[in-house]
């Protein structure tokens, strides 16, 4: 009988254990963490007093719960190591696939669906040991149910009475109900946006602009808009890597003044912090703020025209350089491109570097073949992708005459530590970030010195580079670079928010990137002196 008893009450403490441990995991930047909630107490106590079906129904309900709030701080936890953010259920779903794929091309696919099966055992056997542990309390003996209902009650009224009386030191609270309420009140507010956003479709603001006098200070000139990834103002101005950084686009900056090119830096703000690299692409080419994908979404099924769209219209060819892209891509009709090339369009016959597809020199190369085919000038939109995790192994540049289809870069794609030991140390996620920011700038610094006449080029950051490298999430600017031999073209750039160089001052005026669409075209549109 008493070892009856006391199996009981271990399966009863196995039930709160793990409900409490739940409730008190942390999860994303910003949680509070408690001491032992006591809504866990009174909820294993009040079902030992149900019993048959109700408490059957009860206790599937409460494994239901477990587990749906386990996924949940699960991902968001990936969500706060990956974009600094916690998980929005309305507007990450789909993500979800761009998360495996990153996985798969960083880890391995055996490594990535080991995790992944890891993750759903642990899940189920967690649920299937709740599910068991609390058919405990309904086998305490009746004075111990009432005990235990009453001491829960007494801890759940000192509760309310705290919180109503703002009493903060009290080592008791309701995490649980915290995290969830949080969550729910973060819906309900990007429903709201949401509902805002769509209002915003039904105007644009270039509208008033005339179509024949759009990008006039551009005629007969190619434009390069080149997106670096992970390329954020910590590249520019944390100690760790503004050194190394500094001295390349000065190299670049002295290469550039010898090829007769003249260069002026701003800041704009991305609505994406460390991935997701899309939303960014999708704010500064359709002038709307697309910090989420159910905008995004929103965006793509517009009639909004898009930047390249604009080109076209005026004239240009435009054409995307997509290397990161290795599926259909149906959102490319959005944007209005005369061509697209991605992954296996460009070419490229080489080994790939790891996720990374192909090296930034070789995507660059291509795009002047293409472009040198042309008739009319083009407008060119590339995805610059070496800095992207897993940083490594990182490429170097090779006698531009010799890249051919690739192969070329065999050997420095299998050189290198493999991602899973560099990151085991996050120090040298970080050294290797550096080096991919630096092969980047050489790789452009070169190009534009050598392929630069007639061309604008437009070089920008998607987004802050991931927490690991870049710290809190804190500042979403990222530097933005217009390179161009004709100076009437960097007159026309506002110089409220534009200075020569490429280093932006750090307390130069920023703007969201979705203002850049507007304030470009305008800018290089009306008559020409």
């Amino acid at each position: 009988m008493m070892r009856d008893s006391s199996f009981v009450i271990i399966r009863s403490v196995v039930a709160v254990s793990l409900l409490a441990g739940l409730a008190l995991a942390p999860a994303g930047p910003g949680t509070t963490v408690f001491a032992v909630p006591v809504i866990v107490l009174a909820v294993v106590a009040g079902l030992s007093f149900l019993r048959g079906p109700a408490g059957g129904a009860a206790r599937v309900g409460i494994c239901i719960l477990f587990l749906t709030m386990a996924i949940l701080k699960i991902a968001d936890t990936g969500a706060a190591r990956a974009y600094g953010r916690a998980f929005d259920p309305l507007v990450d779903m789909g993500l979800l696939p761009a998360a495996w794929n990153l996985a798969r091309g960083t880890l391995g696919t055996a490594s990535a669906a080991a995790i992944l099966a890891g993750v759903v055992i642990a899940l189920s056997l967690a649920t299937g040991l709740l599910f068991w542990a609390l058919g405990g309390p309904a086998r305490l003996g009746r004075r111990t149910r009432r005990a235990a209902l009453a001491v829960a009650l007494v801890l759940l009224g000192v509760v309310g009475v705290s919180r109503l009386a703002g009493w903060g030191g009290l080592p008791v609270g309701t995490p649980a109900a915290d995290y969830i309420a949080a969550h729910i009140q973060r819906s309900l507010a990007t429903r709201a946006e949401l509902l805002a956003f769509n209002r915003q479709l039904a105007t644009d603001p270039l509208a008033d602009l005339p179509a024949e006098t759009r990008f006039a200070a551009l005629a007969g000139q190619d434009v390069m808009l080149w997106f670096v990834e992970s390329y954020g103002q910590n590249a520019l101005y944390d100690p760790r890597y503004a050194a190394t950084v500094r001295r390349r686009l000065d190299q670049v900056g002295a290469d550039l003044d010898t090829a007769g090119l003249h260069a002026k830096s701003a800041w704009l703000v991305s609505p994406t912090y460390g991935g997701m690299s899309w939303l960014a692409h999708g704010a500064l080419l359709s002038g709307l703020w697309t910090n989420n994908q159910s905008r995004y979404d929103t965006m793509i099924q517009s009639d909004r025209a898009s930047l390249n769209r604009l080109f076209r219209e005026a004239g240009w060819t435009t054409i995307a350089a997509v290397p990161a892209i290795v599926e259909d891509w149906p959102e490319a009709d959005y944007f209005g491109f005369d061509a697209v090339y991605d992954a296996r369009r460009l070419g490229y016959r080489g080994r790939r570097f790891n996720w990374v597809t192909m090296p930034d020199q070789f995507t660059l190369n291509r795009v002047r073949q293409i472009v040198g085919e042309l008739d009319q000038p083009a407008m060119v939109e590339a995805s610059l992708i070496s800095s992207h995790a897993p940083w490594t192994p990182i490429p170097h540049l090779v006698d531009w005459e010799a890249i051919d289809d690739g192969h070329i870069f065999d050997p420095q794609a299998l050189a290198g530590d493999s991602p899973q030991t560099v990151w085991a140390d996050p120090a040298r996620v970080r050294r290797q970030y550096l080096k991919s920011i630096d092969y980047v700038w050489a790789t452009l610094g070169q190009y534009m010195r050598r392929y630069g006449d007639d061309t604008v080029f437009i070089i920008l950051g998607d987004h802050q580079a991931a927490p690991i490298v870049s710290g809190a999430r804190r500042d979403y600017r990222v530097p933005i670079t217009v390179v161009a031999a004709d100076p009437s073209v960097m007159d026309r750039l506002d110089d409220k928010y534009w200075q020569p160089g490429l280093v932006p001052d750090e307390s130069l005026a920023a703007r969201g990137m979705d203002q850049f669409r507007e304030a470009f075209t305008r800018a290089m549109s009306g008559p020409v002196e």
